[in-house]
């Protein structure tokens, strides 16, 4: 299992979607590793609902099955 804390853009990249392409990015990196679990805070939870993401009471937070 993995944890990602935050992901922060500099507001002169945002609305590039750079955060969904970082995210996506680390999906790929994390599969290639054997990872099966990546987990995050609530910290913008609506980004990480829209890529998947859902309330896992075993994990104690929002997780997505890589």
């Amino acid at each position: 299992m993995s944890h990602l804390e935050k992901i922060v853009i500099v507001p002169d990249y945002q609305g590039r979607y750079l955060s969904v392409k970082l995210i996506e990015e680390l999906y790929q990196r994390l599969k290639i590793k054997k990872f099966k679990y990546v987990t995050v805070g609530f910290f913008k939870s609506e980004l990480f609902y829209k890529l998947g993401f859902e309330i896992n009471q075993k994990f104690g937070g929002l997780v997505k099955r890589l």
